[in-house]
């Protein structure tokens, strides 16, 4: 029999996500007053899992932490460093990653409550709130969870080189198992950011094969539109929640597009790169242990580097259990959630790329975290008011 949680143990909220989207939402629950845990290993995806030569796609005021009072402001970050607002004026824009991981930092040694560097991995749904378990065996229970944990959970390999299930096959989100190979014959797939991004750095010290499907766009930003009808997109997302569901349907299929800046092209399009446009799943592939042979190309290689994107879906959330997954109305993967970011679940929030569907391109990017952190706030607060003020009470998180 499970033992019953203790009213000192159930916290008003769980934030499941320690990266700019469950900061931002922390620091504004701090701000309302509401108790909360947060967890998750701070900025992941920025500090572990990006290659360290490369830039942003993003500017500065679609590049920060939110915060109400704008203590995180990014441009007052880089003030004082000159060379950096050199380096970033001269690639339009666009923020070195090693001086974006730099203000990750401070932002994290600014930050007034605790990050537990934990991972959850498993919530149950248990009567008016959720039994919560940590990969170190800790049990609590939370009134309200908010998902913010990213994408990495959604990483998809090619049906034919993920049946392989070899080592040597390797996503683009596991940065830390390519970046730094020497000498070796590695294959490149996919036609995006990330693809142009590895077939640059990895042609430097190894032969090098990029294939893909389509031709890429070159484009300054991901989405293929004139700068400021996409900086008009992405601002205007806090609306995109009372658009009908067709016309988000509609608008989804044009921003679904990836695209490749310009300054990548003279890398992907080197005479040192060979090139192959073709369907990766055509070219048989075989794992012979000592390598990946691919029987059309005549090939093989000691790694193929799969640049080839996460198949977002919500039901796939891995620490959620069965029910709660099957109480999630989903459409193509993305959950339908309300004005304030809450699920068909009742307690359960989605903030970030998931909440796409129902709040707009905007939550794939950085700059989304400002409206996903003043809805959900605001939601869970006026939640906690009409349960009675005893939901609330001064809260008890500590500096990290």
């Amino acid at each position: 029999m499970t033992a019953p949680i203790l009213p000192h143990e159930i916290v008003p909220v769980a934030v499941l996500g320690a990266g700019p989207y469950g900061l931002a939402i922390a620091n504004e629950l701090q701000r309302r007053g509401i108790p909360f845990r947060v967890f998750g290993q701070p900025f992941h995806l920025w500090q572990e899992r990006t290659l360290s030569d490369v830039f942003l796609r993003s500017d500065l005021q679609a590049s920060e932490i939110y915060t109400h009072d704008g203590r995180f402001s990014l441009q007052g970050f880089l003030a004082d460093r000159p060379s950096d607002l050199a380096t970033i004026a001269s690639h339009q824009g666009r923020i070195p990653v090693s001086a974006f991981r730099d203000y990750l930092t401070w932002v994290q040694s600014q930050l007034t409550f605790n990050i537990e560097r934990t991972q959850v991995v498993n919530v149950v749904a248990d009567g008016h709130y959720f039994r919560i378990k940590t990969n170190l065996d800790e049990e609590f229970a939370a009134r309200n969870i908010v998902i913010a944990t990213g994408i990495g959970a959604f990483a998809t390999l090619p049906t034919a080189l993920g049946r392989l299930n070899s080592p040597r096959v390797i996503h683009a989100w596991s940065v830390e198992k390519y970046a730094d190979l020497n000498s070796s014959r590695v294959c490149v797939v996919g036609s995006g950011q990330s693809a142009g991004e590895a077939v640059e750095q990895l042609r430097k010290h190894n032969e090098t094969t990029w294939i893909y499907r389509s031709e890429p766009i070159f484009h300054l930003d991901p989405l293929n539109l004139p700068r400021p009808i996409f900086q008009f997109v992405l601002r205007a997302s806090n609306k995109a929640c009372y658009f009908p569901r067709i016309l988000r349907r509609a608008a989804k299929k044009v921003f679904v597009g990836s695209t490749m800046t310009p300054d990548l092209k003279p890398s992907v399009y080197a005479d040192d790169v060979d090139r192959f446009k073709a369907d990766v799943n055509s070219l048989d592939w075989i794992d012979r242990q000592s390598d990946i042979y691919s029987a059309k190309l005549d090939r093989c290689f000691d790694a193929v580097v799969c640049c080839t994107g996460y198949r977002l879906d919500a039901k796939r959330l891995p620490f959620l259990e069965q029910k709660l997954r099957d109480r999630l109305i989903c459409e193509n993967g993305m959950p339908r959630l309300s004005k304030d970011f809450e699920s068909s679940a009742p307690g359960i929030y989605i903030a970030g790329a998931l909440a796409e569907g129902s709040h707009g391109p905007a939550q794939r990017f950085l700059i989304g975290n400002r409206h996903a952190a003043i809805a959900i706030s605001q939601g869970i607060a006026q939640k906690l008011d009409s349960n009675g003020p005893g939901n609330i009470v001064k809260p008890t998180t500590s500096v990290s």
